[in-house]
């Protein structure tokens, strides 16, 4: 569904209840004194966006008192939602965005993918909707995001797509992909190897090895590679940490950086605990 398709079904939900037109120009007079005043403010487009905004922040305040809140949970969620189906693109309607996605709202996330669906979606930056979607813990957008990560060029979208692929067990084999493409950036790279270090150590420790034997390897990633080896280090058998620790020796033996000599001397000292 496009954004447009969001505001078209919110306004026909709101023709059967148009808000009175004394209460639109109490509201526009004064300011607020009661939670429920405040939603009427926040929810309605007539009102200045300043005004508009501090009822939001008035709110979100508030909605961290629990049990005061609770009786107004359900309409503070309803007028986001409405903010969000008319209004995306203003600041208000961005905050709006943003507190549905923490509250791991179901038509935010649903709003989010059809935005990331939609190549011509303007309404969210791509990196900025696949860091709220990540904020779902149940896996449900991977297909959205391995798309996503298919299709764009740009490096800080690519980043936050493997970052909400990470956990995914059936992202595995891509992790391992990413981790030891030399072609990729850097960044994308640790992300990778962060994922596969977690869902197979043994793994990823002779992709790791690889890394750090090679020279020609970024120095960052080869330097973040053996802080990983010695992190994994108990998840080893001996023989395994053995050709870790001849590998880290070579590459100590060329021309380390800085940040790869002092990770790798950090290795070799906590290698010595397991003899």
């Amino acid at each position: 569904m496009k954004a447009s398709d969001y505001r078209k079904q919110y306004a026909q939900s709101l023709e059967s209840e148009p808000m009175p037109q004394a209460i639109r120009q109490s509201v526009a007079r004064e300011e607020p004194a009661t939670i429920e005043a405040r939603l009427t403010t926040l929810g309605d487009c007539m009102v200045e966006a300043d005004e508009r905004m501090k009822a939001f922040n008035d709110l979100s305040q508030a909605s961290f008192e629990t049990v005061r809140f609770a009786r107004h949970r359900s309409r503070w969620f309803e007028v986001l939602r409405g903010i969000v189906a008319m209004e995306p693109e203003t600041p208000l309607g961005q905050e709006a965005i943003e507190t549905l996605a923490l509250e791991k709202d179901d038509y935010i996330q649903g709003f989010l993918a059809d935005c990331l669906d939609d190549p011509d979606c303007a309404v969210i930056e791509p990196a900025r909707a696949l860091r709220l979607l990540g904020v779902d813990d149940h896996g449900r957008y991977v297909a959205t995001a391995k798309k996503v990560y298919a299709r764009t060029d740009d490096i800080a979208t690519k980043r936050e797509a493997l970052r909400a692929l990470a956990a995914d067990p059936g992202s595995k084999a891509m992790m391992a992909e990413v981790y030891a493409d030399k072609s990729l950036d850097p960044d994308l790279r640790k992300i990778g190897g962060m994922a596969m270090q977690r869902a197979d150590p043994l793994a990823y420790s002779a992709t790791a090895r690889q890394i750090v034997a090679d020279e020609g390897e970024d120095d960052d990633l080869r330097a973040s590679s053996v802080a990983a080896l010695t992190n994994i280090a108990a998840a080893l058998a001996p023989a395994d940490r053995k050709a870790v620790a001849d590998d880290v020796m070579k590459a100590m033996a060329g021309k380390p950086s800085a940040a790869l000599e002092k990770s790798s001397e950090r290795l070799m000292e906590h290698y010595k605990s397991y003899e």
